[in-house]
């Protein structure tokens, strides 16, 4: 099956969708799919024809039913249908995020998006401000800091709650960052914090294991370092995907620990 082919199955999935989901429920005559669908004998006619052509429909003594790989369309295409509607809830929160960025499905689908605007402001910090007062391990990396409170709820995760955490800055985070706070700094170090130091950064991002499991959120920003959005994503596959991620940044990146020792 060529390129063409499935762009032609796919859209045929999308289109007769409900038409799918309807003879999930059992075999329909199309007078029952006029009915319950409300639309033309023609569409009925056309939609039965398309799916028959793609092996998704079968004709028996009830009417028509969906086959075998009918039943698998239905669940893949709600799974395409979701994960469209995750991607366009997110496009905003992402579009300074640049191509090259590891981002992937495991962290949009199901994503919480809080948006940053004129009226918000910092407000979808909440978000990273409330998995870091309850996180016991945390794994992140920083392209820069928006607010002084972040960096305080950092602290008070390792110094006082004793949270195990490893944080890569920015290069040009980490010069102008990390000495203004030093003694700050020096203290989470003895309590276990680890500052790392790479290159560029393409968004924020902190991994954090709670109570419930582990959790995501991804930090967005502008050109100018204006917040953008965070995204919050509490999925296993999500933390999979912040794991191997954070893994990527971290194998090239320099231990700071001995300058706060």
């Amino acid at each position: 099956m060529n390129r063409d082919d499935i762009s032609g199955v796919v859209q045929t999935l999308c289109t007769r969708h409900e038409f799918l989901v309807s003879l999930r429920a059992g075999p329909r005559e199309k007078r029952a799919l006029v009915e319950t669908l409300d639309v033309s004998r023609s569409t009925v006619d056309r939609a039965i024809r398309e799916l028959q052509s793609e092996g998704l429909v079968e004709r028996e003594p009830r009417g028509f039913r969906l086959s075998a790989a009918g039943h698998l369309a239905v669940s893949l295409t709600e799974a395409i249908l979701s994960v469209t509607a995750d991607l366009r809830a997110a496009a905003e929160v992402l579009e300074p995020v640049p191509a090259s960025a590891p981002i992937d499905g495991r962290v949009v689908r199901d994503a919480a998006v809080a948006e940053a605007t004129q009226e918000t402001r910092y407000r979808p910090l909440s978000a990273v401000d409330e998995l870091l007062a309850e996180a016991t391990q945390i794994y992140g990396f920083a392209p820069l800091v928006t607010r002084r409170g972040s960096m305080d709820r950092l602290a008070e995760a390792v110094t006082d709650r004793g949270a195990d955490a490893e944080i890569v800055f920015g290069d040009s985070l980490a010069v102008q960052l990390l000495p203004s706070v030093g003694e700050e700094v020096r203290t989470m170090v003895r309590n276990g914090f680890t500052p790392l130091s790479t290159g560029d950064l393409p968004f924020g991002m902190v991994l954090g294991e709670t109570p419930e499991g582990w959790r995501v959120r991804v930090i967005t920003y502008g050109d100018d370092g204006t917040l953008c959005g965070v995204l919050s994503n509490d999925t296993p596959e999500a933390a999979t995907w912040a794991w191997e991620v954070y893994q990527t940044y971290r194998r090239d990146a320099v231990d700071l620990s001995p300058a706060f020792s």
